[in-house]
């Protein structure tokens, strides 16, 4: 699985989100809907940030995750909230592995993960066409990162998905 250099940073998830995940820590499909949710949350603030500033800004609204944080424009933020996707997205990697130590039957949850790998490769394809250069400047290894995560962890979901189709296919005739 993609292993990325995030230690040291604060955890990318709300308590709420650490809450959510405790309750469904036995239940894999709820559990990877939930990283597959959370990481479309963050790639969602990513491309919030980087819409002109208007000038009613300032109303308030409903607050995204790190919103406050946040000021348009700032490729440091931005990077901040790339370096939050990637973590989660790794997260999500990591839970996947466990359960599959665990030989959890995920089928239907790599279904659930494969429409948000394929929803993040489409995003991250318009993402790259449209960063200014300075974006590109400050943020091309972390972006470079999460293109690797993301196109790693479609093929090793789609060859998983396969495996445990055929593994449970092949439990179901004995």
């Amino acid at each position: 699985m993609p292993c990325t250099a995030t230690a040291g940073r604060h955890d990318p998830l709300t308590s709420d989100e650490i809450d959510q995940l405790r309750e469904v820590a036995l239940d894999p499909e709820s559990r990877l809907k939930l990283f597959a949710d959370f990481a479309r949350l963050r790639f969602t603030a990513i491309e919030t940030v980087r819409l002109p500033k208007k000038p009613d800004a300032a109303k308030p609204g409903p607050a995204k995750p790190g919103a406050a944080k946040l000021a348009a424009g700032d490729p440091r933020s931005l990077h901040d909230l790339m370096e939050d996707f990637l973590a989660v997205y790794d997260e999500l990697d990591e839970n996947i592995s466990m359960y599959e130590d665990r030989q959890a039957d995920l089928r239907k949850a790599m279904k659930v993960v494969l429409l948000a790998d394929n929803e993040f490769r489409a995003r991250l394809e318009g993402l790259q066409h449209n960063l200014t250069p300075e974006e590109r400047t400050d943020c091309d290894f972390v972006l470079s990162s999460i293109v690797e995560a993301v196109t790693t962890g479609t093929a090793e979901h789609k060859k998983l998905l396969g495996e445990q189709e055929a593994s449970f296919k092949n439990k179901k005739k004995k």
